[in-house]
C-alpha cells in the first residue's frame, strides 16, 4: 500500500509478516493468501517515488530465497542482510535496452549455489556488526539505497 499524506513531513514504512497467509479482499488484485503488507506513506508529492520502492519490494517477494528470509527474519538487520542478498544476485536490464519484442530466454543452467552464502547464514540471529558478515556490502546503512524502518514484531 503507497500513498502520500499532505501533513506527513518524513516517510512511513512498514513491512507487516502474518503468521498465517489469509485473503485480504479488495486490497490485492489476486486472491491468494496473503503472508506480508508492506506500507510507504511519504510526504506531498512523493507519491511515484514510493511506487517504485513498492515495486521493488514486490520483485523481492517474487524471489523465493527472499520470501523465505523474509518469513523468518527475527529483525530488521535479517531484512537488510536479504535485501543484500537479493540485490547482489539480482539481474538487472535497463529500461531504455529492452526491446519487449524480444524475449529473453531463462539460461540452460542455473547457476551454481555454492558460491550463495547458506540461508542459514542469512537467518542467524545476529551478535555482530553487518559489515563482518560474508555476504555485506561496505556501504555505510545511512547510504544504501533501501531503509526499512521500524522492528520486527510477532503478530
Amino acid at each position: 500500500m503507497v500513498g502520500e499524506v499532505e501533513d506527513l513531513k518524513t516517510t512511513l514504512c512498514g513491512l507487516v509478516r502474518l503468521n498465517d497467509g489469509r485473503i485480504i479482499g479488495d486490497i490485492s488484485e489476486v486472491s491468494l493468501p496473503t503472508r506480508f503488507v508492506f506500507f510507504l506513506l511519504g510526504p506531498k508529492g512523493s507519491l511515484l517515488e514510493n511506487e517504485e520502492s513498492a515495486r521493488c519490494l514486490s520483485t523481492m517477494l517474487v524471489d523465493e530465497v527472499f520470501r523465505e528470509v523474509a518469513y523468518k527474519a527475527r529483525e530488521l538487520d535479517d531484512i537488510i542482510a536479504g535485501i543484500d542478498e537479493f540485490l547482489e544476485q539480482v539481474t538487472v536490464l535497463p529500461p531504455g535496452e529492452w526491446d519487449p519484442k524480444i524475449r529473453i530466454e531463462p539460461p540452460d543452467k542455473v547457476p551454481d549455489q555454492e558460491g550463495l552464502p547458506s540461508r542459514d547464514i542469512l537467518l542467524m540471529h545476529h551478535t555482530q556488526p553487518l559489515d563482518k558478515w560474508p555476504s555485506h556490502r561496505s556501504t555505510p546503512r545511512h547510504e544504501q539505497d533501501v531503509l526499512v524502518t521500524g522492528p520486527a514484531v510477532k503478530l
